[in-house]
């Protein structure tokens, strides 16, 4: 994995609008306790919501009307697509998008997403970086750690989706509920930026150079 593919964006968002998102996330639900990231017998269970088209294995873009129900996630889903075709020269399309939480004793196992990036926005307001709670990139034999995004709020942490990763666990010393929302996307193979690309040679068997 090259480092260059890899987006970390502070302040992405308005910090009213950055609050808004936080308590439209808090204020669903919908919550599922004991949801295992992964496809094992893992014990290392988080809580989990749904926020559009979640459990569908063949899923086509997200469409704005779609998002009925979560107007500032639509928003922040909109400022992030921006940054990632500011950064990687590509528009992205969103397939997937969840949110996971996790207290103390609580995270994640390490995994693979499918898709072509992963974007996951820190929601957690008044966060201490003391309190952990970050993601680790792993190389392939996972069994070092090449990169580790630290936990803040109003954070967007972008990677490559084959990479292997893990949501790190808080300290004891946090009180509070790490939050995330994270959109699959993948590229829009449809768009003039793809296009001009694969003619310029930077497309190798459908991947980006």
């Amino acid at each position: 994995m090259k480092f260059d593919n890899i987006l970390v964006v502070d302040n992405l968002l308005e910090e009213k609008l950055a609050n808004k998102v936080s308590r439209e996330l808090l204020n669903n639900k919908t919550w599922s306790c004991n949801w295992s990231g992964v496809a094992s017998d893992s014990q290392q269970w988080h809580w989990h919501r749904n926020i559009w088209m979640d459990r569908r294995v063949s899923m086509p873009e997200l469409q704005e009307d779609e998002m009925i129900g979560h107007p500032n996630i639509l928003l922040l889903w909109k400022e992030a697509s921006r940054v990632l075709l500011d950064r990687f020269g590509f528009v992205f399309l969103p397939v997937r998008a969840y949110a996971n939480a996790h207290t103390y004793g609580v995270d994640g196992a390490m995994h693979k997403d499918d898709g072509d990036i992963t974007v996951i926005y820190y929601s957690s307001p008044n966060w201490s970086t003391e309190w952990e709670g970050g993601t680790a990139l792993y190389n392939e034999a996972a069994d070092d750690c090449i990169k580790y995004c630290s936990y803040k709020f109003n954070r967007l942490f972008a990677f490559p989706a084959g990479t292997r990763h893990k949501p790190m666990p808080v300290t004891k010393e946090c009180n509070k509920l790490r939050t995330v929302i994270v959109f699959k996307t993948i590229v829009d193979i449809n768009h003039e930026t793809y296009v001009k690309a694969y003619y310029e040679g930077r497309i190798d068997d459908g991947r980006i150079l």
